[in-house]
């Protein structure tokens, strides 16, 4: 019994030795000393916006009317979330031009695929066009990473614009949205039994007019500044990386606040747009995964195949045939919001939201997420790029269509069947021609001088339509300086 127990004791000691020689090798320090490292990465991407927490904190206690005054005195909220992505749009638009015209003339000089790419391809290998064919191509990475930067900012601003909107409209958390009562002008409360009225129990429940402003300005300066947000330095520092490897979402995925929303916002778009007819384009021709082509995908082939027979008797042309097409496929996105169109104003307005801010996000997210699944090569690149560019075009005509309107909404308060004569003008600007048409017509009005611009000119017909009273107060005053020169005879 002594030498069996003495046996155990060594044979326990030796595997306990084993296992502490193992943990001291590196296994103990790797699963017990040191967090796995998915949880630095975490803590790593993390540490960023606690920081950001914190210096918030601390500057709303150490001088919280700074805050309140930047954030109710100031314009910054509006510079932030507003007008500096519509300039930084525009900047990438107007960068992305002379390369748009090239790839149209290249695509209109003939049907041949070696014409359409000719200028986009190196037909003798010569130092001086390798040069430049290598500085196009860092060029149009450099583009293709800003073109999907603005449009992510610019869904996640239609997101929570269709959310803040949305809750607007719905009834309860509309008032407690929407009323906004003076504390100096509120009735004092005196006794148990005090007659209440509605706005002010919605008052009550609603955060002051400063806390929503300040929260507003907090959280665009951590979508906008964030050391990791939209800055050039920051995308001329990463393309070489993203695209040096292999080009694909991968180079895109990056942990800023955009891309943050971004991921977490789009599906919803996503899925919203799929419940409508956003996939008819892919249905023209191709079965679902069912086996079945949809209803609206099948109805666009009929009319197809009527407008052929037209184009064979020349009765239309080729090019009103495809947009015709392409204006139908466009429309067909709108089908859950038309049932609002003959509904009253109220019900309109989710129609509004819908056409104006959701079916633009979806069409942005698509665009968006085949750039960044599209290969470095310009003949593949370039076609993506252009259909890019008309959602960006569209954002800046947006932006100037919500200005015109929120300016004439006390007006078209007043007007009958406005509400229904907005969705129609949402409908209509968001078509690809529409889009292209006026984002032209702007483009070419910015060229112009100040002088010679549609809207000086405008300005000017008003004013001389306008009534006066200096040539009436100047022929009253003739017959009274003739009946004083009369009088002065006479005396």
């Amino acid at each position: 019994d002594g030498d069996d127990l003495v046996r155990q004791i060594s044979e326990r000691s030796s595997i306990d030795g084993e296992v502490c020689r193992s943990w001291g090798a590196g296994n103990y320090s790797n699963t017990l000393a040191t967090p796995p490292a998915r949880h630095k990465t975490a803590l790593r991407r993390t540490r960023p916006h606690l920081f950001f927490v914190v210096v918030v904190a601390g500057t709303k206690r150490m001088i919280p009317s700074a805050v309140t005054y930047l954030a109710t005195r100031t314009y910054l909220c509006s510079i932030l979330s507003f007008w500096h992505p519509l300039y930084l749009t525009y900047s990438v638009l107007v960068r992305l031009s002379p390369h748009l015209r090239d790839y149209r003339e290249a695509e209109a000089s003939g049907d041949d695929e070696t014409e359409k790419s000719a200028k986009f391809r190196i037909n003798t290998v010569t130092p001086s066009r390798l040069k430049q064919q290598r500085q196009r191509e860092i060029e149009m990475d450099h583009l293709r990473v800003e073109i999907a930067d603005m449009l992510k900012y610019w869904v996640v601003y239609a997101i929570l614009l269709t959310i803040a909107r949305t809750g607007k409209l719905l009834p309860f958390i509309g008032h407690v949205l929407n009323v906004t009562v003076d504390d100096a002008t509120a009735t004092q409360s005196k006794g148990f039994f005090k007659k209440i009225s509605k706005s002010g129990i919605y008052s009550k429940l609603r955060l002051p007019g400063k806390v929503v402003d300040e929260v507003k300005l907090v959280f665009f300066v951590w979508l906008r500044l964030m050391p990791t947000s939209i800055t050039g330095d920051e995308v001329k520092g990463n393309v070489s990386q993203q695209f040096s490897k292999a080009s694909g979402p991968k180079g895109f995925d990056r942990h800023r606040p955009v891309d943050i929303l971004y991921r977490k916002l789009s599906p919803s778009v996503l899925s919203a747009m799929n419940s409508s007819a956003f996939l008819t384009k892919k249905a023209l021709g191709e079965p679902s995964n069912d086996g079945s082509t949809s209803t609206v995908g099948s109805i666009i082939q009929k009319v197809r195949s009527f407008l052929d027979l037209f184009v064979m008797t020349r009765l239309i042309s080729k090019k009103s045939q495809q947009w015709l097409i392409t204006t139908m496929v466009e429309s067909s996105a709108l089908l859950p919001a038309v049932t609002t169109l003959f509904m009253p104003s109220y019900f309109t307005n989710y129609g509004v939201i819908y056409v104006s801010l959701v079916v633009p996000a979806g069409y942005s997210t698509s665009s968006c997420d085949a750039i960044q699944h599209s290969s470095a090569k310009l003949e593949s690149m370039m076609p993506k790029v252009e259909a890019a560019s008309r959602y960006l075009q569209f954002w800046m005509i947006h932006a100037a269509l919500s200005l015109l309107l929120a300016s004439f909404a006390p007006l078209l308060a007043w007007v009958p069947l406005s509400t229904h004569a907005t969705w129609l003008i949402w409908a209509y600007a968001q078509l690809e021609s529409t889009t292209r048409k006026i984002y032209g017509w702007f483009e070419r009005e910015l060229e112009k001088s100040l002088e010679d611009t549609a809207v000086v000119r405008s300005t000017r017909r008003i004013i001389s339509a306008l009534p006066s009273n200096v040539e009436e107060h100047e022929t009253s005053n003739v017959p009274a300086a003739n009946e004083n020169g009369e009088k002065s005879k006479v005396a």
